[in-house]
């Protein structure tokens, strides 16, 4: 009978669950510790390739919140800043705030500009847009009694404390080549026909992106 008992107490300890014995807090802090003094030896990982060049700013000009939330979802999955205006004069108004947060030195790397737009169309707020620039470097070209001559599409910051000109490309349904040549008039630097292509679009921008900026592929 006791033999019996024997082995139904090892059976029953044999099928009984493993409890793990609880950490002390002593122990704990001390393989923290452990982990923190080795991390510290080791030093942070940096990804130089990237880490020094800012992601680039995009000002979206559109009527339609359709195809500015599609602008928006595609050009923050690079890593691109976002700011959305929904008429020209808005679209003015938030690109000449933006040169002021950056003391006047750029706007936006791009602005993305629908043509026909209520309260202000894209030709008028882009012909704003390029005339508030040519303010900037007049204004430039006194402080410094230089040269600073803004070429179109070719953004330039080579002097110090120079103005850096803004890329703006019309995405518009407007496909006549009046309309096309009325929109070269005003001041865009390109002219895409919609529907664009999300992929056109991701070219063209790494195309034309700043040296010291990073857009994610």
């Amino acid at each position: 009978e006791c033999a019996n008992l024997e082995a139904f107490r090892a059976k029953i300890e044999a099928n009984a669950p493993k409890i793990r014995p609880q950490r002390s807090i002593k122990n704990y802090h001390s393989q923290r510790q452990l982990q923190l003094e080795r991390a510290a030896a080791v030093g942070p990982i940096i990804d130089t390739s990237s880490s020094d060049r800012p992601s680039p700013r995009v000002l979206i000009v559109e009527d339609n919140i359709t195809n500015r939330m599609i602008l928006r979802t595609f050009l923050k999955k690079r890593g691109i800043g976002v700011v959305e205006a929904e008429n020209g004069l808005l679209g003015v108004e938030r690109f000449q705030e933006e040169v002021w947060r950056r003391d006047g030195k750029a706007g936006f790397e791009f602005v993305l500009m629908d043509l026909q737009m209520p309260v202000m169309d894209g030709n008028m707020a882009t012909r704003k847009i390029r005339e508030f620039e040519q303010s900037l470097v007049k204004q430039a070209q006194l402080n410094s009694n230089g040269i600073n001559t803004l070429q179109p599409g070719q953004p330039s910051a080579d002097q110090e404390g120079a103005y850096r000109r803004t890329m703006i490309f019309a995405l518009t349904g407007l496909a006549a080549d009046e309309d096309k040549r009325l929109a070269f008039e005003c001041g865009v630097d390109g002219y895409l026909t919609k529907p664009v292509s999300l992929k056109t679009l991701g070219e063209l921008l790494l195309e034309t992106n700043p040296a010291d900026f990073k857009i994610h592929a």
